[in-house]
């Protein structure tokens, strides 16, 4: 019985090493089929998550009556989670504290609100009247872009192996 490796299969019981321009052809054949079905199914999960997302803030949002609601991404449990904070520059930063212990938010300072307006992925309006994303078109398809590209880049397991695989 002929030894195999990653390099030989069998044809009629005889043992054929594969040429590397083959490989790497057929390498590069498989990744031009797969490359499009893997990028549109994570862009479906990626967009199903936001919605779920946007919701839930939106409805913690309706049911609390807070100021604003941020919605950020929690690794740990792979979700959104909506974040109500309030930025008082001579207050106490408990509530910062608290995030940053829990690894909510991974940041070495204290946020402003423009601060936490920039990095979160969905945010509500203010009850004192300032816009959110949801009635602001433009700002809403850049945050669904800021989330798909971190879905995309930092998150998708699929995505991670097809990049390792790039020639």
């Amino acid at each position: 019985m002929p030894i195999l490796n990653q390099n030989t299969f069998l044809i009629n019981k005889s043992v054929h090493i594969m040429n590397p321009k083959i490989k790497k052809t057929v390498r590069k054949a498989f990744i031009a089929i797969y490359r499009p079905y893997i990028i549109r199914k994570e862009k479906i999960i990626a967009t199903r998550m936001w919605r779920r997302g946007v919701k839930e803030t939106i409805k913690a949002y309706k049911e609390v009556n807070g100021p604003r609601f941020y919605m950020w991404f929690d690794r740990s449990t792979f979700s959104f989670m909506p974040i109500v904070y309030e930025y008082r520059p001579k207050g106490d930063a408990i509530a910062m504290k608290y995030l940053q212990a829990t690894h909510k938010i991974r940041a070495k300072r204290r946020m402003t609100v423009e601060d936490m307006k920039r990095e979160c992925f969905y945010y509500t309006p203010s009850r004192w009247g300032a816009i959110g994303c949801e009635s602001d078109n433009q700002l809403r398809l850049k945050k669904y872009n800021e989330w798909l590209a971190y879905y995309m880049t930092k998150l998708s397991e699929p995505m991670r192996k097809l990049r390792q695989f790039q020639p």
